[in-house]
């Protein structure tokens, strides 16, 4: 009896592991800052909804990009760059919008929603587990010597394709003195401490200097297949830091 309990547990455990492996992995950037009075609804969507697919075993990783245009109303958000800023205007011409917004939630490269507007969420985020995952992309191995992260990956990726590494910090908090969240803490799940872009596809070993004040134990890096064309984002994988 006790036998047969334990190899229906097995049994079931496997099933549960080939599902979440055969499920399409999905990138969840969201383009926010700590200028924007609308934007914290969306961080707190986002970190939801990440926890959410955590606990159930799905492949949903998120990326939190702090835009630089809100700036000028008085805080500078410190996690704020132009380079993230122009993230998301590559997403305009992409998606054919004359503009940029905050807060956006980009769904693998493929739609764009307010990031506060969660029932168009889950549901973007529900087609897209569905769809045809027949790109390949890991982590082979990943280790911190000194200051620096390494990195290894292998790949299915072709000339077209652009491998995006990023490393991301949980749980950041903040007091905001000015602006239109002035007088509020604000709290930041997946925000992009460094983001970097690499064309050898197939295989390869990258290196990355680990952002300043990072806390370790509380950070991944995330690593994307991205079509350089459309801007699709075909496969991921994310890896924890800390027991680096």
């Amino acid at each position: 009896m006790l036998r047969s309990l334990l190899f229906s547990l097995t049994v079931l455990s496997l099933s549960l592991s080939a599902k979440a492996q055969s499920q399409h992995p999905v990138v969840l950037e969201l383009f926010t800052s700590q200028g924007c009075s609308s934007c914290p609804a969306a961080d707190k969507l986002l970190a939801k909804v990440l926890a959410e697919a955590e606990t159930a075993g799905r492949p949903v990783y998120g990326l939190s990009f702090h835009v630089n245009y809100w700036d000028y109303l008085g805080w500078k958000d410190p996690y704020s760059t132009e380079a993230y800023t122009n993230r998301q205007r590559y997403y305009a011409q992409a998606f054919r919008e004359n503009s940029v917004y905050t807060p956006q939630l980009v769904i693998n490269g493929r739609e764009h929603h307010v990031g506060s507007n969660e029932g168009a969420i889950r549901k973007a985020i529900k087609e897209q587990l569905l769809a045809n995952n027949d790109v390949e992309l890991m982590i082979s191995a990943l280790s911190i010597k000194g200051e620096v992260l390494i990195l290894d990956f292998k790949s299915s990726g072709n000339e077209n394709h652009v491998v995006q590494v990023a490393i991301v910090e949980r749980d950041v908090k903040n007091f905001v003195p000015r602006g239109e969240n002035k007088g509020r803490e604000l709290h930041h799940d997946q925000v992009v401490r460094g983001f970097h872009s690499y064309t050898h596809t197939r295989a390869g070993r990258v290196e990355l200097k680990i952002p300043a004040a990072l806390d370790l134990s509380k950070s991944a890096v995330l690593i994307f297949l991205q079509d350089k064309n459309t801007w699709q984002i075909l496969t991921a994988d994310q890896r924890e830091l800390q027991t680096q």
